[in-house]
């Protein structure tokens, strides 16, 4: 059986990652049909994903040198349960603030579910774009947000490279809307995990070209532009829709190949090899300046502002 010539066919096929995110569609389902708890359902769908998605980093690498190592495997599995648990206590925070202002009741049913859970997509990721995009203007959110950019490719294991604080603000951030605007348990569970499927899934080495769904969905070419070092070309802070970014005059569609990634001033931020010091790093309060513009050397090359 020709494995390589089957994976060919997929990449073809595949519309900014929609085949995956079926795929993960497809297997929640067969989970739930089952009668399995969600919560299983959920982190077992979870795990095939990624599961789905080094398969095909191997079989399919976008970049043949954007490959994970073993040491960088090693280093970001290492980082896979505490972002995890920092996923949790996001929206467990968010549930916090929300029941003390007082949660609203809105009890569904089914149908609404399946109506709401596009619904609960669209409106967390609005949030996540705006906070995504606030952390590559402001000083100190880039401090936090900078170490997801350092390492110089894009793969499934560089998702772990984050800021815990990045991972817990985001977190939360996503997930408090959903909750003060009162969407039931079952709808947010499964709205944020298609969109914690989603920003694995753009953060693929695949070769998957987005198609004619590069106007409705982010995919891996999408997102692999983003991590430019070329400053036009970083913007697409969505990660599951393109709504936001046409809404708001960032989208920059992946009709061109993505060159070097990572920090445009690299020495300035510590490296993604030592996530201790990573870590640390967005506390430092000496921070070298530039002596021209005054500004932090670890800034984020700006964004040119919106078109009107």
């Amino acid at each position: 059986m020709n494995i390589p010539f089957i994976f060919n066919g997929i990449r073809k096929i595949s519309l900014a990652s929609s085949t995956t995110t079926a795929m993960s569609a497809l297997l929640l389902g067969i989970l739930l049909s089952l009668q399995l708890p969600l919560e299983t359902a959920l982190t077992i769908a979870f795990m095939g994903t990624l599961l789905l998605l080094g398969i095909y980093e191997q079989l399919a690498p976008y970049r043949g040198d954007w490959r994970a190592n073993r040491k960088e495997w090693m280093m970001n599995l290492a980082q896979f349960l505490p972002n995890g648990l920092l996923d949790k206590a996001g929206m467990l925070l968010a549930i916090l603030i929300a029941v003390q202002f007082g949660r609203p009741e809105q009890p569904e049913q089914p149908l609404a579910t399946l109506l709401a859970i596009p619904l609960a997509i669209v409106i967390s990721e609005l949030f996540a774009y705006w906070f995504h995009r606030l952390s590559h203007r402001q000083p100190w959110l880039w401090k936090i947000h900078g170490i997801h950019h350092t390492p110089s490719k894009v793969n499934l294991v560089n998702t772990n490279t984050i800021h815990f604080l990045d991972m817990l603000l985001t977190s939360l951030f996503s997930a408090l809307p959903l909750v003060v605007l009162g969407f039931s348990d079952e709808t947010m569970a499964i709205a944020l995990f298609i969109t914690g499927v989603q920003n694995f899934i753009v953060h693929t080495n695949a070769n998957i070209r987005p198609g004619g769904f590069c106007r409705l969905l982010m995919g891996p070419a999408h997102h692999r532009l983003h991590h430019s070092t070329i400053t036009s070309e970083a913007q697409n802070y969505g990660t599951t829709i393109a709504l936001w970014d046409q809404a708001f005059g960032t989208s920059v569609l992946p009709d061109r190949t993505a060159g070097a990634v990572g920090i445009a001033e690299p020495n300035a931020f510590p490296s993604p090899a030592i996530p201790l010091q990573c870590q640390l790093f967005p506390f430092r309060i000496n921070q070298h300046r530039d002596s021209n513009t005054g500004m932090d050397q670890s800034r984020h090359t700006p964004v040119p502002p919106s078109p009107q």
